[in-house]
């Protein structure tokens, strides 16, 4: 805990009577709160997104590269100036 998201989230209860006692009597009691450790695993890392960044880059890149190869081996195709039999 230690955001102010997590410390309203968590323990509510405890956070209202924080908060009430507080703007009530401008002390602090904090004797409803227990003990929660902190997770800092992520789930998503900046080394993970990295990687899969790279590879929708490059999947977009092969993708395109496909097409335009796949077009102009048709446009060659179709064009009779490129066959030996053209005039």
């Amino acid at each position: 805990m230690g955001n102010v998201k997590d410390v309203v989230s968590l323990q509510p209860e405890a956070f209202e009577t924080l908060i009430t006692t507080f703007y009530e009597t401008g002390k602090v009691d904090d004797t409803q709160f227990v003990y929660a450790p902190m997770d800092f695993g992520v789930k998503w890392g900046f080394p993970v997104l990295t990687k899969e960044a790279l590879g929708v880059i490059l999947a977009l890149f092969l993708v395109i590269l496909g097409g335009t190869w796949f077009i102009i081996r048709r446009s060659h195709k179709n064009n009779p100036l490129d066959h030996p039999s053209g005039v």
